[in-house]
């Protein structure tokens, strides 16, 4: 008797396109089949890992066996142990402190505005805190100061 295996599918909702939904059914079927060959789980746990300095995959160490069985080198895998949930806690505690100090998109671009309708950024600080505390979005930030440099470049508009 023949199988019949369904691969991802998705109904078009109202507000999405035919290509979102073409790219949701792919994904389906693509996570369906990395399931299927026990992928998935190893990844969603973060036993696979990218080590950006040597530039490998690091794996866990029970993926040796099935590796040597293929007759794979060992120098073009990497292994492991798996990390400890603390390991991984204290790697995204890392990546949290790193991009705390680093301004978002949207901070860049307001230090750009002010910067050409002010000629510096004296003031910026003081001003955009000002902001923040009356619960002033960065977004709306933005858009305000965006304003005040399109109607200085157009004076006849304003």
């Amino acid at each position: 008797m023949d199988h019949i295996y369904r691969y991802g599918q998705r109904q078009i909702k109202p507000g999405m396109n035919e290509g979102d939904a073409t790219k949701s059914a792919i994904t389906d079927g693509m996570k369906k089949c990395a399931s299927r060959i026990g992928v998935g789980s190893d990844l969603y746990k973060g036993l696979i890992t990218w080590d950006k300095q040597q530039q490998a995959i690091i794996v866990p160490v029970h993926y040796d066996k099935y590796y040597q069985e293929q007759g794979w080198e060992k120098a073009n895998v990497q292994s492991s142990t798996p990390p400890s949930r603390n390991t991984r806690s204290s790697r995204k505690l890392e990546l949290t402190d790193k991009l705390k100090g680093k301004p978002s998109t949207i901070q860049t671009k307001i230090k750009t505005v002010w910067q050409e309708l002010a000629g510096s950024l004296d003031g910026l600080d003081e001003w955009y805190a000002k902001k923040q505390q009356e619960q002033v979005t960065d977004q709306q930030i933005y858009n305000l100061l965006h304003k005040k440099l399109q109607d200085k470049r157009n004076p006849a508009s304003a």
